[in-house]
């Protein structure tokens, strides 16, 4: 009920996935772990709240891609997990 009132915040937590992911390509070659892994999680955690399943899936590949070049590993399985089960949830 009251997530129909404010649609406008699937364009907010869009737009900030996006500049996270930014943020932490920059980050590539630091040593900075812990916080590529926060990002990382930031954005695996905030993609699903939102409503299109497309753009769900291509910030998912998105944060997948930061995740791999950044080295966190497990949470860009863990993307591309999430890529395929929204993927077999559009099929039923």
């Amino acid at each position: 009920f009251c997530r129909n009132k404010y649609s406008h915040l699937d364009l907010v937590q869009c737009s900030l996935v996006r500049q996270v992911n930014t943020l932490a390509s920059r980050m590539a070659g630091t040593r900075e772990r812990s916080m590529k892994q926060a990002m990382a999680a930031f954005s695996f955690i905030t993609v699903p709240s939102i409503r299109d399943a497309k753009t769900r899936i291509l910030l998912y590949l998105e944060s997948g891609q930061v995740a791999m070049i950044n080295n966190c590993l497990g949470q860009a399985e863990a993307c591309f997990k999430a890529i395929n089960s929204n993927i077999l949830q559009g099929e039923e």
